[in-house]
């Protein structure tokens, strides 16, 4: 599977500077949010926001853990605003572990709730984490098509175009459209030097490092890929951090720079928090110290990591066909919901319609009945007068 490189988004837009509570009161940026302190004034906006700081930086339990509490108070509260960025959260929080299929069915609860409010800016939200699972499955059509949705919905954030505007580049590039993928790419390139958010500048750069990759043109690559991981190391984004690496890691063994691939690979399994890696990151990881070891004649040390490979990629085969089936019942189950709703509000502009033509008839036998009244009243007091 090629690596996904799509900008999700995790609960508000990246853009507004979500900041993170470090109190009910406070805030502080990314990096220090495993240091929040929550208390009982902490709000649910508040939640949601480190919950989406908490998945940047790779700390899924503790992000689903914080989700969970929003999604809690929100359906107590009954508060779909904040349910929606809660489910959102959670759904994210299992994409990045690989569990697509309970992140369609989070993305598809947001996109239900935003749906029944009218909220587009949810709408366009949830459709591009749906598109995102769509890529990470290799589905590049259907994601195109969910992308090219997201952004006609979002009527708000310039913002949050310009970054789906990112994930059409990439989902269109990765599915060789190449006339969509041209003019993504265009415009992103007037746009993109207007953007201040760190998220959406890291993920552009990642993604045309990976373009020139697949042009053949490693040294432009190389520089995309260091540009976006001194962002993601700047911003404490350490899943992005680990994604850049993996990507300098595999451009230098490309051009037989075994010592550099090996120091990028050292780096990704030297990391603390082991939850920032999910399957793919340890099979790519071992995949290309197989290679490394190999090109370096040193078999058994290849061995070894060959086997390392094989053993998180079968996982992660099997995986991929479970969820395959998952998914394609949940859209099986979406598409009967959407059928329903079609018959039910059929159904209903049918009995409107009766219910208007009863109406109708009734006021017509009233006025016929004030009339026969009136002439019945007529003839008898003409029948008195004579």
């Amino acid at each position: 599977m090629k690596k996904i490189a799509v900008i999700l988004w995790l609960g508000f837009y990246a853009s507004l500077g979500a900041a993170i509570p470090v109190t009910a009161k406070t805030t502080t940026s990314s990096s220090k949010a495993s240091e929040v302190v929550l208390d009982r004034d902490t709000t649910l906006s508040e939640l949601n926001e480190l919950a989406y700081e908490l998945i940047k930086q790779g700390q899924y339990d503790q992000a689903f853990k914080y989700s969970e509490q929003a999604r809690r108070i929100a359906v107590y509260q009954n508060d779909n605003h904040h349910l929606a960025r809660a489910l959102t959260n959670l759904g994210s929080s299992y994409f990045y572990l690989s569990q697509h299929e309970n992140a369609l069915r989070l993305y598809n609860s947001a996109y239900d709730i935003a749906r029944s409010n009218n909220d587009f800016p949810g709408i366009s939200r949830a459709l591009n984490n749906i598109g995102a699972v769509y890529v990470a499955l290799e589905n590049y059509t259907d994601a195109t098509n969910v992308f090219q949705k997201s952004y006609a919905a979002e009527k708000e954030s310039q913002l949050a175009k310009l970054q789906t505007l990112v994930n059409l580049m990439h989902a269109s590039s990765l599915g060789r459209i190449y006339p969509d993928f041209v003019k993504y790419t265009e415009q992103l390139e007037q746009e993109i030097p207007k953007v201040k958010d760190a998220f959406t500048i890291a993920y552009y750069f990642q993604n045309l490092g990976e373009v020139a990759v697949f042009n053949g043109d490693l040294p432009l690559a190389e520089t995309y890929f260091k540009k976006a991981l001194k962002i993601s190391e700047d911003e404490g984004f350490q899943t992005l951090r680990i994604e850049n690496l993996l990507d300098l890691a595999e451009a230098a063994l490309v051009q037989g720079d075994t010592i550099n691939a090996l120091n990028r690979v050292d780096d990704i399994l030297a990391v603390t928090n082991k939850d920032n890696l999910n399957k793919s990151h340890f099979a790519k990881a071992y995949e290309i110290l197989y290679r490394v070891y190999k090109m370096e004649s040193q078999f058994e040390q290849a061995l070894a990591s060959l086997e390392s490979h094989n053993r998180y990629a079968n996982d992660l085969r099997e995986l991929k066909v479970r969820q395959l089936a998952e998914i394609a019942r949940i859209e099986r189950q979406t598409q009967e919901q959407i059928d329903n709703l079609s018959t039910a509000e059929g159904q209903n502009i049918k009995l409107q319609q009766q219910l208007q033509d009863y109406k109708t008839w009734f006021w017509l036998s009233l006025l016929l009945t004030l009339v026969l009244v009136a002439a019945l009243i007529s003839l008898l007091v003409a029948k008195k007068n004579t």
